[in-house]
């Protein structure tokens, strides 16, 4: 299981403020990995200080989601992916710096325990699973 996140710093205001523009983002990442949407987008629009105005999107995809947060007006987007197959990384993150050209991307790839195959005890701790 794959989880990216990226940071993207020195986005485009004007596309981080934009619903649609949003929407449609997601659905072309769904698209890229060939994933299919199963429900979504999820669009939520903030108003506020910089710190809380912007737009928040999700879709749920059949191993899992994609999400993006954007503060526009501090230029900033984050962006993640969450999947138990197989996806490009290098692909989603020339895709996302394609529609919100930031100054800086920070990319964070996490291997996630395969399904099954971690427990947790009674205490919290984790163990491998059976």
């Amino acid at each position: 299981m794959k989880h990216l996140l990226c940071d993207l710093l020195g986005i485009d205001a004007a596309v981080g403020r934009d619903p649609d523009y949003i929407a449609d983002f997601l659905f072309r990442v769904a698209e890229r990995i060939k994933m299919k949407v199963i429900s979504g987008p999820h669009i939520v629009e903030m108003d506020g200080g910089p710190q809380d105005a912007g737009v928040s999107g999700f879709v749920m995809i059949v191993t899992s989601h994609i999400g993006l947060h954007t503060w526009p007006d501090l230029r900033q987007a984050y962006f993640d992916v969450l999947s138990c197959r197989d996806f490009e990384v290098p692909m989603l993150v020339s895709l996302a710096n394609d529609a919100f050209s930031p100054g800086q991307t920070i990319v964070r790839e996490l291997q996630r325990e395969p399904l099954g195959k971690v427990e947790i005890s009674t205490t919290g701790a984790f163990l491998p699973g059976k």
